[in-house]
Order: C-alpha cells, then sequence, then structure tokens
C-alpha cells in the first residue's frame, strides 16, 4: 500500500519571541530552530518552502537565500512577523550570488555568538571584521555543513540518560535539554548599537547598487582565488560611489578611476589574433606609440635620472633591486615596455638588431573577448597603472620577481562586464605618482642605492640569474626583512 506523504511536523514549532534580533541571519535562526525542535535541517526546508518550489530546495536548508521560503508560513510556524525574518536573508538586499559547496565556512563573531547573534552582512565575502567589537570573523565550516545538510549530532548525558545534547562538530552550536537558556543574551543597548550600525550600512549597500557593475562584483557571499585578490580595489571603487564604508573594512584604502567601453565595438583592422601580435606600423603600434610617449612624459620624466640609471644598468644587476629604494615607476614603465614590445631585456629599447617590428596586443580573459581600438587604448593604460600598483604593494612586504606570465591567463587587471560594459579598474594615477615621488626622495635623501646591499656575487647566484633568464624574469627585488622565496607577478 502506497505510503501517504504526512505533514513533517505540527503547526507550531518552538521559539522564543525574542528572536530573531535585528538583522539577525538565517543561519542563526536555523541554528536555533534545529536545536530547539531536534529537527532535522531538511525537515526544516520541507516545512517552509513555498508549494510550488523546486523539490531541490527541499532536499537541504538554502539559509542564505529566502526566495524559496513562504514567509507567512514560516512566521506563523514561529509566531513571528514574517518582516522580521525576511531581513535574515541576503535576497532582500539585492542580487546576491551564494555558494554552499566551495565555500570556506561560515564566518562569525565568537563575542556575537556567545550571545546569540549572527548578523546577515557577516555572509557578504568582504566583511572580514565584526563592526561592533572590531574582531576579525573567523570561518567555520562546519558551522556551514550541519545548519546546511548535516544537522546536530545527539550525546546522551552520561549522568542522566533522560537529557540529550545536541552540538555541531565544532561544538560552535550547542544545546542542552536539560538547560535551555535565552536564544537572545544582548541587552537593549546591545540591541540598539547592532540595528543603528546595520540600517548605516544598508544605506551605503543601496548607494553602491547605483553602479551596477561594482556592486555585481562584491554581491557575493565567496569569492575565488582569481577574484579575492581584487576585492580592495572593488571596495575602494564603491567607496568612491557611496563614500567611506561604516563598517571596518581589512582592506587598504585608495582613490580608484574606471575605464570602460563597449565590448561590441569592433575595430576593423586585423590582427594575429593566434600570437595576439600586430605590426608596429598599424593602428594598434600606433595606439601603443602615442600612449607609451604620454606616459613617459607625465610619468617617467619627472624621474628621468632613474630611467637612465635603470636602462644603462648590467643585465646582471636587474635581478638586484633593494625593494625599499628601487623606483617604481621607471620598473614598471620598464616592464610594461618589454611585454609590450615582445622582449626580454633593455638593450631592445636602444639597439635596433634586438629592436622588434611586432607589438603584443593585451587581452582580458574573459570569453568571446572582440578587440578594439578604444578596448585596445584602455587596456594599454591599466595594464601600465596595474603593474606600477602590483610593484609598489608587493615589494613593501617581500621579495618580488617581475616575470613574464601565462600569455593566455592574464588575470593582475580587476574588469568586469556588464550589460556589454566591460569596466576596467585602476588606481588613481595621481595616487601612484605621489607614492612614488615620494619614495624616490626618500632615496635620494639617505643617499641609498638602487640595488641590494647585502647581496653577494657567487657561482650560485651566477646560475640562478641563467636559470631566471630561461624562465623570462625581467627583475627582482629583495627587501631587507624578507624571507622565503620570491612572490612572482605573473605578467
Amino acid at each position: 500500500m502506497k505510503k501517504t506523504p504526512s505533514e513533517p511536523y505540527a503547526s507550531k514549532l518552538i521559539w522564543q519571541e525574542i528572536s530573531p534580533a535585528p538583522f539577525e541571519s538565517g543561519w542563526s535562526i536555523f541554528s536555533k530552530l534545529i536545536g530547539l525542535n531536534a529537527i532535522s535541517p531538511r525537515k526544516i526546508a520541507q516545512l517552509i518552502s513555498k508549494s510550488d518550489c523546486e523539490k531541490f530546495w527541499k532536499s537541504k536548508l538554502y539559509y542564505k537565500d529566502g526566495t524559496w521560503i513562504d514567509f507567512d508560513r514560516f512566521g506563523q510556524l514561529l509566531n513571528v512577523d514574517p518582516d522580521r525574518l525576511r531581513t535574515g536573508f541576503l535576497d532582500t538586499w539585492g542580487d546576491i550570488q551564494t555558494d554552499y559547496i566551495t565555500s570556506k565556512g561560515e564566518k562569525s563573531c565568537n563575542t556575537c555568538l556567545s550571545k546569540g547573534y549572527h548578523s546577515v552582512f557577516f555572509e557578504l565575502g568582504f566583511i572580514d571584521i565584526c563592526p561592533w567589537h572590531a574582531e576579525k570573523l573567523r570561518s567555520c565550516r562546519y558551522c556551514l555543513t550541519t545548519i546546511y545538510r548535516r544537522g546536530l549530532k545527539v550525546e546522551q548525558d552520561k549522568s542522566n540518560s533522560e537529557w540529550f545534547k545536541r552540538s555541531s562538530e565544532c561544538k560552535h552550536i550547542t544545546v542542552y535539554d536539560k538547560v535551555i537558556s535565552r536564544t537572545n543574551l544582548m541587552d537593549d543597548d546591545e540591541l540598539i548599537e547592532i540595528e543603528s550600525k546595520s540600517v548605516q550600512f544598508c544605506d551605503w549597500w543601496n548607494k553602491v547598487k547605483a553602479q551596477p557593475e561594482i556592486f555585481q562584483f562584491l554581491a557575493k557571499t565567496d569569492f575565488p582565488k582569481h577574484e579575492a585578490k581584487f576585492i580592495g580595489i572593488f571596495l575602494n571603487a564603491a567607496q568612491e560611489i557611496a563614500g567611506i564604508c561604516p563598517w571596518p573594512l581589512d582592506y587598504p584604502t585608495y582613490p580608484v578611476r574606471t575605464l570602460d567601453w563597449h565590448k561590441n565595438n569592433q575595430s576593423y583592422v586585423d590582427y594575429d589574433t593566434v600570437n595576439s601580435s600586430a605590426s608596429i606600423s598599424s593602428l594598434w603600434g600606433q595606439n601603443y606609440r602615442s600612449v607609451r610617449k604620454h606616459l613617459y612624459r607625465r610619468y617617467i620624466k619627472p624621474h628621468k635620472a632613474c630611467w637612465n640609471l635603470l636602462t644603462n644598468t648590467h643585465p646582471h644587476n636587474l635581478n638586484h633591486f633593494d625593494g625599499d629604494t628601487a623606483c617604481y615607476v621607471c620598473l614598471a614603465f620598464a616592464t610594461w615596455r618589454l611585454l609590450n614590445e615582445n622582449l626580454l631585456v633593455l638593450e631592445g629599447f636602444k639597439d635596433p638588431k634586438i629592436r622588434t617590428f611586432y607589438i603584443k596586443l593585451f587581452e582580458l580573459s574573459e570569453a568571446n573577448f572582440v578587440q578594439s581600438n578604444r578596448a585596445h587604448l584602455n587596456l594599454l593604460y591599466a595594464q601600465f597603472f596595474s603593474i606600477w600598483h602590483l610593484i609598489i604593494t608587493k615589494s613593501s612586504s617581500g621579495k618580488v620577481a617581475i616575470n613574464v606570465g601565462n600569455h593566455y591567463h592574464k588575470e593582475y587587471i580587476p574588469f568586469i562586464t556588464y550589460n556589454c560594459i566591460c569596466t576596467v579598474l585602476i588606481p588613481s594615477p595621481d595616487y601612484l605618482l605621489k607614492k612614488s615621488i615620494e619614495h624616490c626622495a626618500f632615496r635620494r635623501k639617505i643617499n641609498e642605492s638602487v640595488f641590494y646591499p647585502n647581496f653577494k656575487e657567487d657561482w650560485f647566484e651566477y646560475l640562478s640569474y641563467q636559470y631566471d633568464n630561461d624562465n623570462k624574469i625581467l627583475f627582482k627585488m629583495y627587501h631587507f626583512l624578507a624571507r622565503g622565496g620570491f612572490y612572482y607577478l605573473n605578467l
């Protein structure tokens, strides 16, 4: 006889009316529900899901997204206003990309958690610091999987077999049947502070939405490795739009500019798409020469002495720069020229026998990328300023190898495509120029060399030089306190 499916639970669930707190996350709400009712994540999903939602929504508890939830039914089960529940799910705050499978885990603040609170905005991938306790948020994979699909592990009380303890494997979520404490341990002042700070963040987040391409990048719960390195520059772009974020951010602040063009604005001038190269006399070559002239006059001429020193340095010494005293802008310009002129040695700038008659065209690493005149000009500028910024940021803390990376994976320029508009982000050129001028002025003041002083020439370094030359390393920068290997820029 076929079994008739029944309602998984009664018309009410055990709940305390003091919860949820303002902007309390779905993860926090469900963790309390699972503990208080001794219920599995799947049963909760079946109980509160919309009648017409797909089956897979009922197989696990998708706590970050509320599009599948019948909030009227949910509120009735908890005897809570549905609007208090809606604010705990990310879809309330925009089209946000969620992830459960590859996520590092659920982020939380230890102090907030001890008081029974977890903010919905902790789910956003770029939020790393608690705004109320200034604590670094920690990620826990067990916290995610416990609420998403596994549920709480049941253990019998050894001293009294009538009582049970339910907990996650990490013990961050623990419920003891014998002693049920309040689900919300915050006082009135703390609740007011939580609501105030959260409303401020909402106002800022809504302003960021005015620039959809920036919002689209930031609206994620997790960032893959190739995107994570660009969070800082996109946050700075967001702060250019909406003002300083009211919550603390664990990223350096600097001014940002954007360059954009229409993706389908095609050029009629052909080039070698297999090798991404074109003749120096073509339209692409004219673009490159005009940008090269502008960059030299605007940024290199004030550092002419540094440029002359660099271009007249013996090739062996190009691997011995001091990260504290080397001229960042000249190294960036030399690197940019070597990459675009398809050279590995600086002698190519002067010797016509070495100089190439073809240039490399920089392309974005996205499917169906279309090269156009405007795209090429913007990418030439973006490439130079991105290299310059990388050299400044990486050489300040460690050893850096400026090398030629994989031709097919140029992933050091932050960009995003939205509604056929390609947008690349660069640090403000004036900001970079100021940093470099201050850096070189300080070196001249203390009369230091641009070369690393503790370097000793020996046969091992000579072999290392030969190896580096074979592996297309253009320059090396040492740092006095740095240990370990080099950070490769892979340009």
